[in-house]
Parts: structure tokens; sequence; C-alpha cells
């Protein structure tokens, strides 16, 4: 049968970047003692930080230094040898917004305050089941919204975010620090936003697009 696929662990339609998390779809991992290791272009290997291992997925962190290009995700029984592999390409910037379904589409499982104060940008009645919460921005009173993503914080041009298809502020754009892989990305929504209603919001690191979310401001 197909081997595994290795995807980014938020949105399965983005692909893997050095320090992103990536996620392996596939059958029969052994979870006990598995290992991950990441073969680069230039055919060094270097372990890649596994954060869940099932039966049929494994989370992991591709490691920092992975050289961009094709490569090779082997998965590794405890005593060493290789159980399964797969070819991937790696990218220098991979960007992928982590939705509130974890399906990398709706939603993003993002936070936001205004006026100091937290304000709700989801709200879910089951794990597949979340709804775009209305965001209010008004004269003075801007909606800070933190997006987390993954596979961005090597980009070297610039991160660009849309809504509506209109550019709206970024005011950082960067490693989250408190988690591995994790970055974040935080934008500025004004008041001329307003009554836009539920519409399509995308990150984009030096020209690759993440995958599209939906934000509700009203």
């Amino acid at each position: 049968g197909a081997g595994p696929r290795a995807v980014s662990a938020a949105s399965a339609d983005r692909g893997l970047a050095p320090n992103g998390i990536g996620t392996l779809y596939g059958s029969g991992f052994a979870p006990d003692g598995l290992r991950i290791a990441v073969v680069d272009t230039a055919g060094i290997e270097r372990a890649g930080t596994v954060f869940y291992a099932g039966a049929s997925q494994v989370n992991f962190l591709v490691p920092d230094g992975t050289a961009v290009g094709p490569a090779r995700v082997r998965v590794l029984r405890g005593d060493g040898s290789e159980a399964q592999s797969t070819a991937v390409q790696v990218n220098a910037v991979a960007p992928a917004v982590f939705t509130a379904t974890a399906s990398g589409r709706g939603v993003p499982a993002a936070i936001a305050v205004q006026g100091g104060a937290a304000v709700e940008v989801f709200r879910c009645s089951g794990p597949l089941l979340c709804v775009a919460r209305p965001l209010e921005p008004r004269d003075g009173r801007p909606v800070y919204l933190s997006l987390f993503v993954t596979g961005l914080r090597w980009y070297r041009s610039g991160v660009r975010v849309t809504f509506a298809g209109e550019d709206v502020p970024v005011e950082f754009a960067g490693a989250q620090s408190q988690f591995a892989g994790l970055d974040q990305v935080n934008v500025r929504l004004e008041r001329t936003l307003r009554a836009r209603g539920e519409e399509d919001l995308v990150v984009i690191a030096d020209g690759v697009a993440s995958n599209v979310v939906r934000v509700l401001v009203q």
C-alpha cells in the first residue's frame, strides 16, 4: 500500500519548513519508542522531535538546519531500524495557520485583545463544530488579533496578511518562543474593516500563501 504522507501539522494542504511542525499520516506506526529522522538534500540526517505518536498519525518538529529541497522523513523503531519512510519537499517557508477545528479550514485558533481585554475569536460546540465570533473594531479601539502559525519563522523579505483581499497591518511575525515550532503573527484590525462580515484571511510569507482561514468582522 501507499506509504505515509508528511504535511504541515496546521493544514494538510501545506508543506514542511525547517523548525516547522509536521504531521505524518499513515498506518501501522508503532508508537512505543518511535523516532523520526529527516534526511535532507545534502544527505545529512537529523532527529526530529516527536510531539505525538499514534498508530496512524505522528506529529514532529522538522529539525532546524534541514536544507531546502527534496528530503526523506524516516520512521524509526526503538532499535533504530527503519519502519517506514516517505519523500517530501522542504521549503524555506511554508506558512500554515492553525484552526479551531484542527482541519486547516474555518476560523483560526487565534486570540484577540481589544482595549486591553480579551475578546472571543471563535466558539466551539464540538470538536469539529467551531464558529467565528464577531470582532468589532471601533475608532481608537482596534482589535489586535494573534494567529498561531507554523513554517513561517525563516522568512526573509516580509510577512503580509490580507483580510477580504486587503492588506492589514502586521505588528509582529516570528517564533512564538514558548512552544517548539510554533510561530505567531499579530495583526491590527481597524474600524475601516467594519461590516465586512465573515471573510478570508491569508498569511503570506516571502510571497508564499498560507491556507485560507475565516474571520468575522462586523
